[in-house]
């Protein structure tokens, strides 16, 4: 079921609260708990089990509740055009549900209504035929180019003397390269590639974004020259070409009477007039398992590159969003198996703990068992004192002599804290109080 983030979940919450859900389920081939599961996701209320057969029998029902509002996420964008200003409000994503996050696509961030406005924005970006102010990155390009080609022309042979008399009495100093954009185009396209850069990268800063000169990460776009735009959070490496072609193909389309007469190799690459601008996003290092997207537009019989900036920030628009919403769910999944692998940690303590009481347990039963002959042999001695107390005791109370008596009471007394201090059963309880509950439980368990 694809869902409009506003009006599709207006037209959901409407259908369950005037019709049964089993009616509704068939419409979006869910099962009754697939849709309560979609609509917790969206924050639409559902009618309370029982409702449909309370009304259909007349009684008391709670009244339809209101849809709550979508909460909006701050600061919102104002994006200005010449005939007004329009105010552009995000989605609070963080507040949904990884399900729901998962169904987005970069643009339903947006409000429905910040969609149109954004789209409507995109479609009157337009490319101006005469440009008054280029912006600061094209004019440092024209600077530079206007160096080089003066710098390579007098200085013919660098590459291959690293000494000439030439370099050194000319009139223009010799130096590498300044990056500047990478706008790699014929003479004959360069005012179109000025322009529509200048309209891209005025767009980009409308957006918040901004576009930097750098050394190229990438390869494949050939020139060390290169721009990488960052609008949201995501970065995107720029290049504006030129399409080349092989002489002999030009030759092969071109009239009878316009062909060339001059000697050229047919399989000379020449510029072919068609303009060709290339982002390639750059993914995050949590995006390492997905390859960043590519994005090409060029000129077509249809459409001009001129007419396709609107479409090029609708692009990075939501290529950006959808890299938002990917770091959200892998935060969100490196979240959880955190707290998993702290519930597996806290659940293997636990084992360890137990383990080691049962392996001490285990060795005090060994123990007690171990001293169960000791304890006995001083039981018995004990029994034996006190009997040769009590004995001693009969005697001296029978004889007629005091002094013998007195004398005889303070042995027996002496006997008596001997019988004390060597009774085993004090030891013998605090052995077995620890075990001594399980033991009687597992001897019960076993004559059962």
């Amino acid at each position: 079921m694809d869902m409009k983030m506003e009006d599709e979940t207006t037209k959901l919450f409407d259908e369950i609260w005037n019709e049964p859900m089993t009616t509704v389920v068939k419409r979006y081939g869910l099962s009754d708990n697939g849709l309560r599961k979609r609509c917790l996701n969206l924050g639409i209320p559902v009618p309370p089990r029982g409702y449909w057969a309370k009304l259909k029998a007349g009684q008391e029902v709670p009244p339809k509740p209101t849809l709550p509002a979508i909460k909006v996420e701050t600061p919102t964008i104002a994006l200005k055009d010449k005939k007004q200003e329009r105010k552009i409000e995000f989605i609070d994503i963080g507040n949904q549900s990884t399900e729901v996050l998962k169904s987005l696509n970069g643009m339903r961030v947006l409000t429905r209504q910040s969609q149109e406005e954004f789209v409507i924005w995109c479609k009157k970006i337009q490319v101006s035929s005469k440009v008054d102010s280029y912006h600061p990155l094209i004019l440092e390009y024209q600077k530079e180019f206007e160096y080089r080609k003066a710098r390579d022309k007098e200085h013919k042979f660098r590459d291959r003397l690293r000494f000439s008399a030439v370099s050194l009495n000319s009139k223009v100093e010799y130096r590498d390269d300044k990056l500047v954009l990478p706008i790699c185009v014929s003479d004959k396209q360069n005012n179109r590639a000025f322009r529509i850069v200048d309209t891209l990268v005025k767009a980009v800063e409308d957006l918040g974004g901004k576009i930097t000169v750098e050394k190229s990460h990438y390869r494949s776009f050939g020139a060390k020259d290169n721009a990488t735009i960052t609008v949201f959070e995501s970065s995107f490496s720029f290049q504006i070409k030129e399409m080349m072609v092989k002489w002999r193909e030009i030759l092969s389309n071109m009239p009878e009477e316009k062909k060339s007469r001059e000697f050229r190799p047919l399989y000379e690459k020449v510029f072919a007039g068609i303009l060709e601008i290339e982002l390639k996003q750059a993914l995050p290092s949590w995006g390492d398992d997905k390859t960043g997207r590519v994005f090409r537009f060029m000129d077509s019989t249809d459409l001009s590159l001129e007419d396709q900036v609107g479409e090029i920030i609708k692009s990075m628009f939501s290529a950006a969003q959808e890299a938002k919403i990917d770091r959200i769910i892998k935060e969100r999944e490196e979240e959880d198996k955190r707290r998993e692998r702290q519930r597996q940690h806290a659940i293997e303590i636990e084992k360890q703990n137990k383990l080691q009481a049962l392996i001490a347990e285990e060795k005090r039963q060994t123990q007690l068992i171990a001293n169960i002959e000791q304890q006995m042999d001083d039981w018995f001695k004990v029994q034996r004192l006190r009997q040769y107390a009590e004995e001693l005791e009969a005697y001296a109370l029978a004889t007629d002599d005091e002094t013998n008596r007195e004398l005889l009471s303070a042995y027996i007394v002496l006997v008596r804290k001997k019988v004390e201090s060597f009774d085993p059963i004090a030891a013998i309880l605090n052995e077995v109080k620890p075990i001594g509950f399980k033991v009687q439980n597992e001897d019960k368990e076993n004559n059962l």
